[in-house]
């Protein structure tokens, strides 16, 4: 049987063939120059706000050298208050240890979050403060109300949060050491049951190298081998351990300048040089207190997700989540800070 082939379709399916054809090559060619280019585009980027950092880092180490040179009593132990109780441990008044609650956040964060702790948790802390990337004086104005600490770095970018917490803990020790027995560092979507972080600490000795949180293993392919408490669900560092971290910095000029930006783990790399590793802050049961996500992801919390997967203690669900005791959330919203506190300080069973 012979098959008739018209010459006019046999060139059309030709062209339509070779049309396909070329637009399968050009649409490929087309992604892969456009991978190449946004590749080359992040590594820029990223360059740049690495050396930016950097940059910020030593205009400030200069302007601490130039402020703080003569601070000769960077170690001496902080005053204790007249009201103490004899029985005390660690030599804490009858309110508790003291605590200073630095609460990260930004300019276009200050109506969203900042001023929902500034509602509810944040006014049980012994004293709360902001902490904020530069601004310009109009902008300030407008912010006034709220006590808000500005310091020299660029809050567009999360590789400055290392950064951001190394001038925290450097002003927190040179403006208000004295004043505190710890210092909690706070994102300003952090929940914190501050009842529960003084009982917590009611034995845990400010004078001596302390720092609690929700503890993470190391994070491969990173080649720091010590554990590191979450930056999110917030931590304490003791008064004894803040001194000598600042002392260290403002005289030791290679000490904790090697940063990556990502905080936690920086952090915990500087305190590890000066011998302050991450203490448990479990409970009598083994649940955990420092909470790095919401209470509801916590609750629900996948064997898939990094905090499970990298957590140094074993993570259970839901009644056994979180400790009766717990102290911090992560990633809540203002409108949840507000229910969180309704429910935990309003309700009540008749």
């Amino acid at each position: 049987m012979i098959i008739k082939t018209n010459s006019k379709s046999l060139m059309n399916y030709f062209i339509f063939t070779w049309d396909v054809k070329q637009f399968t090559f050009g649409f490929l060619f087309g992604i892969i120059i456009s991978l190449i280019y946004n590749s080359a585009m992040y590594l820029s980027v990223s360059n740049y706000a690495t050396r930016q950092t950097l940059q910020e880092l030593k205009e400030f180490d200069s302007f601490f050298k130039t402020n703080f040179s003569l601070n000769k009593n960077l170690l001496i132990e902080p005053q204790r208050a007249e009201n103490q109780l004899s029985d005390s441990k660690c030599g804490y008044s009858q309110k508790g240890p003291r605590i200073l609650c630095t609460v990260f956040t930004y300019k276009k964060s200050f109506n969203l979050k900042a001023k929902y702790v500034e509602k509810t948790w944040g006014k049980r802390c012994d004293k709360t403060i902001f902490m904020s990337g530069r601004l310009s004086e109009e902008e300030k104005e407008q912010y006034s109300h709220m006590d808000i600490i500005y310091l020299n770095v660029t809050d567009t970018n999360r590789l400055n949060l290392t950064t951001k917490t190394i001038e925290t803990l450097l002003y927190a020790n040179n403006y208000l050491i004295d004043q505190f027995d710890w210092i909690l560092k706070a994102d300003d979507d952090t929940y914190v049951i501050m009842e529960n972080l003084r009982k917590f600490l009611q034995d845990k000795c400010s004078d001596e190298m302390n720092y609690y949180g929700f503890r993470y293993k190391p994070l491969a392919p990173d080649s720091f081998d010590h554990d590191f408490n979450s930056g999110g669900a917030g931590y304490v560092i003791s008064n004894k351990a803040l001194r000598t971290f600042s002392h260290k910095y403002i005289n030791d000029e290679t000490f904790c300048r090697n940063i990556t930006g990502s905080e936690d783990v920086d952090i915990a790399k500087c305190l590890s040089q000066i011998k302050v590793l991450p203490g448990d802050s479990r409970d009598e049961n083994g649940l955990e207190r420092f909470h790095p996500l919401s209470y509801e992801s916590m609750w629900n919390i996948s064997p898939d997700k990094r905090t499970y997967h990298h957590s140094r203690f074993p993570l259970k669900r839901k009644e056994e989540c979180c400790s009766r005791s717990s102290i911090s959330f992560h990633y809540t919203s203002g409108e949840k800070a507000l229910q969180l506190d309704y429910l935990l300080y309003k309700l009540k069973s008749e």
